[in-house]
C-alpha cells in the first residue's frame, strides 16, 4: 500500500541471525512479520500468519523455489506464498502482505510504513470468522520498536 507516507525502517535483527534458507518471526510495532534469506543477497518480509489455518507458523515454513519465483511453503498446510508479492501459489483467492526490508550495515530492517491496517486475510476466501480476529489484548510495542521473536537458524 502507498498513501504517500514516509518510510518508517525498524530495526530488527543481525542479517546473520538468518541463515540462507531459513526464515525468522519479528514482531514488528506490534504485527508479525517473517523474514525470509532466500540467498546471500535476497531478503523478503511477508506476513507470518497464514491466512488458511490463521496460525503464526510461516517463518518455520520451506523456502523454494517454484519456476524461478521464490517462495515459501506454509508448515501448516499446502499453500505456497510467493515471497515477492505474498500471492499463494496454490489459491489465487489467498495472500499474505508484503513488507519492505533492507540491510544497513548488517542490520536487517523492515518498513512499517507500508502495511494497510487489516490483515491481508480479512477479505475474501481465506478471511476468518470476525471472532477470531479480535485482539488479545496484549500491549502494542512502542513505535519504532520490534522484537525478534525466534530465529529458526540459530533457536532462541
Amino acid at each position: 500500500m502507498d498513501d504517500g507516507a514516509a518510510p518508517s525502517w525498524v530495526a530488527v535483527c543481525l542479517l546473520d541471525r538468518i541463515t540462507v534458507g531459513r526464515g525468522v518471526a519479528a514482531l514488528v510495532e506490534g504485527a508479525m512479520v517473517a523474514i525470509f534469506r532466500a540467498t546471500d543477497d535476497d531478503l523478503y518480509a511477508i506476513d507470518h500468519v497464514d491466512p488458511v489455518s490463521r496460525t503464526p507458523v510461516l517463518a518455520r515454513g520451506l523456502v523454494g523455489d517454484d519456476d524461478g519465483t521464490p517462495t515459501v511453503s506454509s508448515p501448516a498446510g499446502p499453500q505456497r506464498y510467493d515471497l515477492r508479492t505474498g500471492a499463494c501459489v496454490d489459491d489465487d483467492r489467498c495472500g499474505v502482505r508484503t513488507w519492505p526490508v533492507r540491510v544497513v550495515g548488517r542490520i536487517v530492517e523492515v518498513d512499517t510504513s507500508a502495511h494497510p491496517t487489516t490483515p491481508a486475510w480479512s477479505t475474501g476466501a481465506c478471511a476468518p470468522a470476525a471472532a477470531d480476529v479480535a485482539t488479545s489484548g496484549a500491549p502494542s510495542p512502542a513505535a519504532g520498536t520490534s522484537l525478534l521473536v525466534r530465529s529458526m537458524s540459530t533457536g532462541w
